[in-house]
């Protein structure tokens, strides 16, 4: 889902990077701005409301200053790939259902 990353070393470096399809973390990086990241926009079902505790915790995330943490687009990152890890088990459940 374009969502993966991949160690790579340069040097005495070891940095993350992502990697997968650049159009799919395009399209989760739209999404998460335009969905996930405006609260009255979340779906009121318990998806909805497991993305909005997700979304809370980070914000919590605070230094000893009281500056908050995470924002911006490391904050859309990891929201998207919560969104990825939830699309993915309900893509597993409905399989397992659907075999059932």
């Amino acid at each position: 889902l374009g969502m993966g990353t991949v160690l790579e070393q340069s040097g005495d470096k070891l940095v993350e990077k992502g990697s997968g399809s650049a159009l799919c973390r395009m399209n989760f990086w739209q999404y998460t701005i335009t969905k996930i990241e405006i609260d009255k926009r979340l779906p009121n079902n318990p998806i909805g409301e497991e993305i909005a505790l997700y979304k809370a915790e980070l914000k919590k995330n605070v230094d000893a200053s009281g500056k908050q943490l995470l924002n911006g687009k490391h904050l859309q990152s990891k929201l998207s790939s919560k969104v990825a890890n939830m699309l993915f088990r309900e893509l597993t459940r409905a399989i397992a259902t659907a075999r059932s």
